[in-house]
């Protein structure tokens, strides 16, 4: 029997997803609670808890943090994280894959899909709603197009602004001019349209761009 946990601020919805699992004879509802850190209080001392449901609206969802994902990992490493929600905002679809969820599913998925997801991902497998997929193929698909565009001379040189390089430290540890560092910054801002060494960092630390 798989044991779940159920997130969800709203009283509803957590009495829903508590009676339906309730009502399947291979579910078991664990727990409920209205936030992550409620229900990691809750589930502590049981480290049988398979799976993490968080029901999500739009609304909230920019509050679910990597961080607290990372938290449950941490916590409960032999727990899986099925996350529903509405958006199909690719960036953050895939920071949240990144940050431990293994399923996403629409808030009106239909009760055998969702019973289906949660059995499957107890068996190793990954639940993505089909739309997400397709825009997270074109989204790596246009970011590979983006690293094919920069020269290994530009990668180099974005490899030293992530470390926190000066211009001038740049040129001296690549053995270059200064003005050939400025030349070739001014060909990355443009290649990746931004306008600052700042936004060039951000792009990789949220692997939009690959080194």
């Amino acid at each position: 029997m798989v044991k779940v946990a159920i997130i969800d601020e709203d009283d509803q919805h957590k009495l829903a997803y508590k009676n339906f699992i309730d009502a399947q004879r291979e579910l078991k509802c664990a727990c409920v609670g209205a936030s992550v850190t409620e229900v990691l209080n809750l589930i502590a001392n049981n480290s049988t808890v398979q799976v993490i449901i968080i029901s999500v609206s739009d609304k909230n969802l920019s509050k679910l943090s990597p961080a607290q994902l990372r938290k449950i990992k941490e916590t409960q490493p032999a727990t899986e994280i099925l996350v529903l929600a509405d958006s199909v905002e690719t960036k953050k679809v895939i920071t949240l894959l990144r940050a431990g969820v293994v399923g996403y599913l629409p808030r009106h998925t239909s009760p055998e899909e969702l019973k289906e997801a949660i059995l499957g991902i107890c068996q190793g497998g990954a639940y993505i709603m089909p739309v997400m997929v397709r825009k997270m193929l074109d989204y790596f698909r246009s970011q590979e197009d983006l690293e094919d565009v920069l020269t290994e001379r530009e990668k180099e040189i974005v490899q030293c602004l992530v470390e926190g390089m000066s211009y001038k430290l740049i040129a001296f540890n690549l053995d270059v001019a200064l003005d050939t560092v400025r030349y070739h910054l001014r060909n990355i801002y443009k290649k990746l349209n931004v306008h600052s060494k700042s936004q060039v960092i951000s792009k990789v630390i949220t692997g939009e761009i690959g080194l």
